[in-house]
């Protein structure tokens, strides 16, 4: 397992200005948990979202942020889950 190294305060800076481009349609989450890594290294976790787009993924600097990839992802796996539940009979019902 890699872990991710704490983000420097400049990459912080970073995630402060991609929320306030939409400051009522994103956020971000910082998470530092001490005891999550081998060797006592803190795991920092930095979840961004977006309301309008309703999506977050979890990244260590602004440049990663790929929100609509992960929502089409995210997509495309609920309409094969629905597919293969409900298949072809009920596409026009």
């Amino acid at each position: 397992m890699t872990t991710k190294q704490a983000p420097e305060i400049n990459d912080l800076t970073q995630f402060l200005n991609w929320v306030r481009e939409k400051p009522t349609m994103r956020t971000a989450r910082i998470e530092v948990d001490p005891a999550s890594t081998p060797g006592g290294h803190p795991r920092v976790t930095v979840w961004v979202h977006d309301r309008e787009l309703s999506e977050g993924q979890h990244c260590n600097s602004v440049a990663e942020i790929n929100l609509e990839q992960a929502k089409e992802v995210r997509e495309r796996a609920q309409y094969q889950r629905l597919h293969a539940k409900y298949g072809e009979d009920h596409a026009a019902e």
